[in-house]
């Protein structure tokens, strides 16, 4: 399956499969800009200098989308920067935003604005995510939350349309050890999806993600038709190795790493994930995060089946802490 954005070969001329595979791969690329930094111009320039035809931008906080002056303000602020550069545009919105109550449903309907006024082609959305409860009240509560939120949702579906503007519901992940929501469910996610049934409201599946609570292959070959936007890191999974790493905090689990970097079985994954369409959006944090060249170059070559690490790259994981071999598939 090739992108709409994939380069094409002069007439007459055909790429080998390997390089096919990695124009098209680069063709999909994105990068986050972190949470709390601002999309500086020199940095976005930097971006697209190293390939990276998409950029993930986190949105104000709820009060701030709540507010349309200064949201507005904001949002004008964001599209200065981003008119110094070619890169297309994915909004990260708020992690706390869960729509289904009068002050949330507000930001929710203030960042649709946000994302019209910044001509973002996706808003990342933080769906179903509620705590699980074995039963009782906090059960019923969950239940009734999870209900309003896919009611309220249903209501923007129509604005999303008119806007031409996607909604990715992501899948999320435990940062640390602790109990789990229902997010934290590829399948529960998906259902929320389909259950809206929009072409503008899709699911983001988070590949580091999916690591951490279960299987990343198969979410992605269970929901591979309902995705619009992936989130590529890595990690070690839900049980941490005795890895003598100090550059590593000890007990999280979602430590986006730079791909190759932990256990994410990107040799399975490389041929699902390139047979797909969707923006491949990396979300690196900043201390294990390699210059964005770098990082753009060894993750296309993993995903083409070239490569298994960042090599001198900012790596967390020291040379002679990291497992040898690093499982693979």
């Amino acid at each position: 399956m090739t992108s709409p954005t994939s380069p094409r070969p002069p007439l007459g001329l055909a790429l080998p499969a390997g390089d096919r595979a990695r124009d098209e791969i680069a063709a999909r690329l994105g990068i986050n800009v972190p949470a709390q930094w601002w999309p500086t111009a020199p940095m976005l320039k930097g971006f697209e200098a190293a390939g990276f035809r998409w950029v993930q931008v986190h949105t104000p906080p709820r009060g701030i989308l709540c507010d349309p002056r200064h949201a507005a303000r904001h949002a004008a602020a964001l599209r200065a920067m981003l008119e110094t550069c070619g890169l297309q545009l994915v909004l990260h919105g708020p992690d706390d935003l869960s729509a289904g109550t009068p002050e949330h449903d507000r930001a929710l309907d203030g960042l649709l604005e946000y994302a019209a006024s910044t001509r973002a082609r996706f808003v990342v959305y933080h769906g179903a995510n509620f705590p699980i409860a074995d039963g009782g009240r906090q059960a019923a509560v969950t239940r009734d939350r999870a209900r309003a939120e896919e009611a309220s949702l249903h209501q923007r579906v129509g604005r999303l349309e008119a806007l031409g503007l996607t909604l990715g519901v992501e899948n999320l992940a435990p940062v640390y050890p602790g109990p789990p929501r229902l997010c934290h469910s590829p399948a529960v996610v998906r259902g929320l999806v389909q259950r809206l049934d929009s072409p503008q409201v899709r699911m983001l599946l988070d590949v580091g993600h999916a690591h951490i609570t279960g299987s990343a292959r198969e979410a992605l070959q269970s929901a591979a038709a309902e995705i619009s936007l992936f989130h590529l890191h890595d990690n070690f999974g839900s049980s941490r190795p005795a890895i003598a790493a100090p550059a590593l905090d000890p007990l999280r689990l979602d430590l986006h790493l730079a791909p190759g970097n932990g256990r994410v079985p990107w040799r399975q994954l490389a041929p699902l994930l390139v047979d797909h369409t969707a923006p491949l959006v990396l979300e690196v944090h900043p201390p294990n995060r390699p210059e964005p060249l770098s990082v753009a170059k060894v993750t296309t070559e993993l995903l083409a089946g070239r490569a298994t690490r960042v090599d001198g790259s900012r790596s967390a994981v020291a040379d002679d802490a990291r497992p040898s071999p690093v499982p693979l598939g």
